[in-house]
């Protein structure tokens, strides 16, 4: 992830200007900047920076690092109903927060999703409202459930979820039995299952997007990446504008290349995990899946399963 602490290279702008770098970012074809030397000079920093500081890391998430310095949530900053306690997280789509009710008719603490400076971005407007609208076709126990959403009166998107309060799968199956990870990795097939049975793709199941709670629950959050099946056919425009949003360790093969994604990416993460945890190592393959579509090249497991039951070896290498 780019580090934001060093914002003295980045040009101060006010919120019509960055609207306008927004859109040259977005469409090299968006209206002139009228000789505006803020803004070309703005765009040229994102763009040098996504790719001299971010080769590896598509443009969206290059440019959505940069920016979460620009538009920091507060201690106390008012969010609808819920008042922001501590930052719990940050990605490229902006930051979580643990929150708590304060509108006085009853208590209770929850996580609050804000997507922060790139508000300015229409593409990230829209992936983020579309985050919310897959979470309100969800409710299963093992999915953190969408509360709430909104608009804070600073004019910053949020989204209130539920608190998980917990560690990552992998943390948390370090020290259990096979018998008892098993258990905890249903868990989360029953998550994806059902989304999938919604017609809801996640596309980047990994373990910092599965937390176990002090109960041994497992609950699948982030669908900030996510997709409905027929949209992930067809490609809906946002992942074109916007470039693919994924971690490389845990993606399918067809998600680094124009073809359409379907369940079977969230399967093959599914299993890329399912090695680490039954292995205790990173899933390491012989080719960066780049090349996987090279027929030429054969492509073979890296991460030894030797130590593991056959039978569940089998399942691993299938």
């Amino acid at each position: 992830m780019i580090s934001t602490a060093d914002n003295r290279a980045r040009p101060p702008l006010t919120t019509e200007q960055w609207r306008r770098v927004f859109a040259l970012v977005e469409s090299p074809h968006a209206a002139t900047t009228e000789g505006d030397a803020a803004v070309i000079d703005a765009v040229a920093f994102f763009q040098s920076k996504t790719l001299s500081e971010a080769p590896e890391t598509n443009a969206f998430v290059g440019v959505a690092d940069l920016l979460l310095g620009a538009s920091t949530p507060t201690v106390g900053q008012r969010c609808g109903n819920y008042a922001l306690i501590e930052p719990i997280g940050s990605g490229g789509m902006g930051s979580v927060w643990r929150a708590r009710r304060v509108d006085g008719l009853y208590t209770q603490e929850v996580a609050v999703k804000l997507l922060g400076s790139l508000a300015l971005s229409a593409q990230a407007r829209a992936r983020f409202a579309r985050e919310g609208e897959l979470l309100a076709r969800l409710s299963h126990p093992n999915i953190a459930r969408l509360i709430d959403a909104g608009v804070s009166d600073d004019g910053q998107r949020f989204l209130v979820l539920e608190l998980i309060d917990g560690i990552d799968i992998a943390s948390a199956c370090a020290a259990k039995s096979q018998r008892d990870t098993l258990a905890v990795f249903r868990q989360l097939l029953s998550a994806v299952a059902y989304a999938h049975s919604q017609l809801v793709l996640h596309r980047d199941i990994k373990p910092a997007n599965v937390l176990v709670d002090q109960n041994g629950v497992a609950k699948l959050l982030d669908f900030g990446v996510a997709k409905l099946a027929i949209e992930a056919e067809q490609d809906d425009g946002l992942t074109r504008a916007m470039g693919q949003a994924l971690t490389e360790r845990y993606a399918a093969p067809e998600q680094f290349c124009a073809d359409g994604v379907s369940t079977a990416a969230d399967v093959f993460a599914l299993g890329s995990l399912l090695i680490e945890l039954m292995s205790g190592e990173k899933v390491q393959w012989s080719h960066p899946k780049r090349q996987w579509m090279n027929p030429a090249i054969s492509v073979t497991l890296s991460t030894s399963l030797d130590a593991l039951p056959e039978d569940l070896q089998a399942v691993l290498r299938k």
